[in-house]
């Protein structure tokens, strides 16, 4: 949604987090691949996970300098612990590790969450009412 804002080095950061977030409960499942995929092509990187460098969480957060770019960050990172319906408890641990890294407050983080939430209802929503 907003991950177009992002500069070079700060999108190729973003799908290493992304895919840190996606593969912390051990398994990247159809739903988290998708939106990998979808991720990849709105920014145009084309970097694929043979790509990545699996940089640790402190590497690619310092990669995200403005408090903006650090807040779109962390709302697209808690889409992708949703993307598969379940927020795993792994997932919960590095989101909090995320926040704590962005500097992200408690109200916040549940402000993000409960918007991933809603966006997800309304998705959901959406494919019934088409028939999908």
């Amino acid at each position: 949604m907003f991950l177009q804002e992002l500069n070079a080095e700060e999108k190729v950061a973003f799908l290493e987090l992304a895919h840190l977030v996606a593969i912390s409960n051990g398994i990247i499942d159809e739903n988290e691949r998708k939106m990998l995929e979808t991720y990849d092509r709105e920014m145009g990187v084309n970097y694929k996970i043979e790509d990545l460098k699996e940089l640790t969480l402190q590497e690619i957060v310092q990669v995200f300098k403005s408090e903006r770019i650090k807040r779109i960050v962390f709302l697209e990172a808690i889409a992708v612990a949703f993307a598969d319906g379940v927020y795993q408890e792994e997932q919960k641990n590095l989101i909090q590790e995320i926040k704590e890294a962005l500097a992200i407050s408690d109200d916040e983080y549940e402000q993000f969450k409960g918007w991933v939430i809603k966006v997800n209802s309304l998705y959901s929503q959406a494919n019934e009412l088409v028939g999908v």
